[in-house]
C-alpha cells in the first residue's frame, strides 16, 4: 500500500523534526524575551533573505540535480552520479560567487531594502559572511535525498539542531541580538559540514567513491542541458519571486515599521516549524517517487495518498493552533506579541491550502512538466505583490495575512482544475470528505471568540473526530505504531 510506504519513509525523519520543533519553541521564547518585536523581525528577515538568495544562486538547478541522481543511482555505471555532481557544481559556482560579492559590496543598500534601515548593515554582513555554504549544501543534500538515505538526513538534523542550540544559548546570553545573528551564520557552515560528512563519507564511499572522484569526474554537456532546462525555469520563477517578495516586504516594513512586522514573526515561525517538520520528509520521498512513476494514473494514486497523509497531519496543528493561539503566543513568546493572535486564524487556514499546493507543485518537475508551472508561479507572485501594495495602506499588517489567505485558496483551486485536465486527477471520495471537513472545522474554530471554554472544547472534539475519517487498515497501522498497545497485544 502506497500510503503505508509513504508513512514509513517519512516517519524516519519524525524524531529529528520533533527535536527541531521543540528547540524551535525554546529558541522563539528566548528571542522574544531578549530581542523584542524589532529584534525578532530583523532575525526573521535575515533568515528569509539568505534563503531567497540561495534559491537565486541555484536557479532551481538543485531539483535537476536531484532528479538526475534519482534516475542514475541504479545504473551499472555509477560514474554517472559523479558526473552529475561535478556538472552541477560547475553550473552553480559562478552565480554563487557573483551574488556573494554583490552582497558584500552592496550590503548597506540591501540592509535598507530587506531590513528597512541601512543602520542594520552590520547584521546583514555577519549573516551573509558564510552564504556560499548555503548553496554548496545543496550538493550533499541532493546525494542524501537522491539515494533516499532518510536515516542519515534525520541524524544530521538532530546533530545540527542540538549543537547549534547550545551555541545559540551561549551567544545570545553574551551578545544579545548580535549573538543570534552570529549563530545564524555559523549554522550555515555547520549544516554544510554535517551533511557533507554523511553524503561523501557514508553514501558515496559505500559505493566506492570519494570527494576526489567528484573532482576528477567529467562535466557532461547532456547533464548540463537537463539541469539547466529545469534550472532555467527556476531562474525565471526564482528571480521573479525574490523581486515580488522583496518589494512586498520592503513596502510593508516601510509602511508599518520593522517592529510591527516583527509582531507577525510568531505566526511565520510556527508555520515554519510545521513546514520544517513535514515538508522535507514528504519531498524527500515524493520527488524520487514521482520520478519513478510510470503513468498519470500512478501519479494520481501517489498524490492522493500523500494528500491524505498530509491532511491528517495538518489538521491537529491548524485546529489546536487557532483555538489556543491566545495562550500559546504569550506563553512561548511574550506579552509584546499577544496581538499576533488576531492574525493567526487567517494564516493557519492558509496552511491547509498551502499543504495541498505543496503536493501539487511537487508533481511538475519530476514528471517533466516544469515549464508548465511558469504561468502559475508568475501569476501567484504577481497577485501576492498587488494585494500587499493595495491593502497595506488600508488595513496595515492585515494585508500580510490576507496575502497568504487569498492567494493560497485561489492557487489551490487553479492547480486542482489544471491537474484534472492534465492527468485526469480526481480526489478519492474519502479524501474529498476529509478536505471539506478540515476547511469547515478551521472556519468554525476561527469564528468562536478566543479564550473561551467552548472554543477549546470544540477544537478538541473536531480534532479527535478525524479518527472517523480513517479506514480500518489505517487505524490498524496506527495502533501497530503505538508501543504500549503493541506490547500488550
Amino acid at each position: 500500500m502506497e500510503l503505508r510506504n509513504i508513512a514509513k519513509n517519512t516517519s524516519y525523519l519524525a524524531g529529528s523534526r520533533v527535536i527541531s520543533f521543540i528547540i524551535g519553541i525554546f529558541r522563539a521564547k528566548i528571542n522574544a524575551l531578549y530581542l523584542g518585536t524589532t529584534g525578532v523581525g530583523i532575525v526573521s528577515q535575515l533568515q528569509d533573505t539568505l534563503n531567497k538568495f540561495s534559491s537565486i544562486s541555484t536557479f532551481g538547478m538543485e531539483s535537476g540535480c536531484l532528479k538526475l541522481i534519482a534516475e542514475k543511482k541504479n545504473n551499472e555505471n555509477n560514474q554517472d552520479v559523479l558526473n552529475v555532481l561535478k556538472t552541477y557544481f560547475i553550473l552553480i559556482l559562478p552565480l554563487t560567487l557573483l551574488i556573494y560579492l554583490g552582497g558584500l559590496i552592496f550590503n548597506e543598500y540591501l540592509a535598507k531594502i530587506f531590513l528597512g534601515n541601512a543602520s542594520y548593515k552590520y547584521y546583514f554582513l555577519i549573516a551573509f559572511t558564510l552564504f556560499p555554504f548555503i548553496v554548496l549544501r545543496s550538493i550533499p543534500s541532493s546525494i542524501l535525498y537522491g539515494y533516499k538515505k532518510i536515516s542519515f538526513i534525520a541524524l544530521s538534523e538532530i546533530i545540527i539542531s542540538v549543537l547549534m542550540f547550545i551555541i545559540y544559548i551561549i551567544l545570545v546570553l553574551k551578545f544579545d541580538i548580535l549573538g543570534v545573528v552570529i549563530n545564524l551564520s555559523l549554522t550555515i557552515l555547520v549544516t554544510f559540514v554535517v551533511f557533507a560528512y554523511y553524503a561523501f563519507f557514508k553514501v558515496l564511499r559505500s559505493n566506492g567513491f570519494g570527494i576526489k572522484d567528484i573532482l576528477i569526474a567529467k562535466i557532461s554537456r547532456t547533464y548540463s542541458y537537463e539541469i539547466l532546462a529545469i534550472g532555467g525555469i527556476g531562474m525565471i520563477l526564482g528571480y521573479f519571486e525574490i523581486a515580488c517578495d522583496a518589494a512586498s516586504r520592503a513596502y510593508l516594513i516601510n509602511s508599518v515599521g520593522i517592529g510591527e512586522f516583527g509582531l507577525y514573526s510568531p505566526i511565520i515561525a510556527w508555520s515554519g516549524l510545521f513546514a520544517g517538520f513535514i515538508y522535507p520528509s514528504i519531498s524527500g520521498y515524493l520527488f524520487p517517487r514521482f520520478t519513478e512513476a510510470k503513468s498519470d494514473i500512478e501519479v494520481t494514486e501517489v498524490a492522493n495518498d500523500v494528500l491524505r497523509l498530509m491532511t491528517f497531519t495538518v489538521i491537529p496543528f491548524v485546529f489546536l493552533g487557532i483555538a489556543f493561539r491566545s495562550i500559546i503566543i504569550p506563553l512561548f513568546y511574550s506579552s509584546q506579541f499577544a496581538r499576533a493572535a488576531d492574525y493567526l486564524p487567517l494564516h493557519f487556514i492558509s496552511i491547509l491550502f498551502g499543504t495541498w499546493i505543496y503536493v501539487f507543485t511537487l508533481i511538475f518537475t519530476p514528471t517533466g512538466r516544469i515549464k508548465k508551472y511558469i504561468p502559475f508561479g508568475l501569476g501567484h507572485n504577481t497577485f501576492s505583490l498587488l494585494l500587499v501594495l493595495i491593502l497595506t495602506p488600508l488595513i496595515g499588517l492585515w494585508a500580510w495575512a490576507l496575502k497568504y489567505f487569498i492567494t493560497y485558496i485561489i492557487l489551490s483551486i487553479i492547480l486542482l482544475i489544471y491537474f484534472q485536465k492534465e492527468i485526469n486527477f480526481k480526489f478519492r471520495s474519502n479524501n474529498l470528505s476529509l478536505i471539506i471537513y478540515s476547511i469547515a472545522g478551521s472556519v468554525i474554530i476561527s469564528i468562536i471568540p478566543s479564550k473561551n471554554i467552548l472554543l477549546f472544547s470544540v477544537s478538541l472534539i473536531l480534532t479527535g473526530s478525524t479518527i472517523f475519517f480513517t479506514k480500518k487498515n489505517e487505524r490498524a497501522f496506527l495502533i501497530s505504531k503505538i508501543p504500549f498497545i503493541n506490547k500488550n497485544n
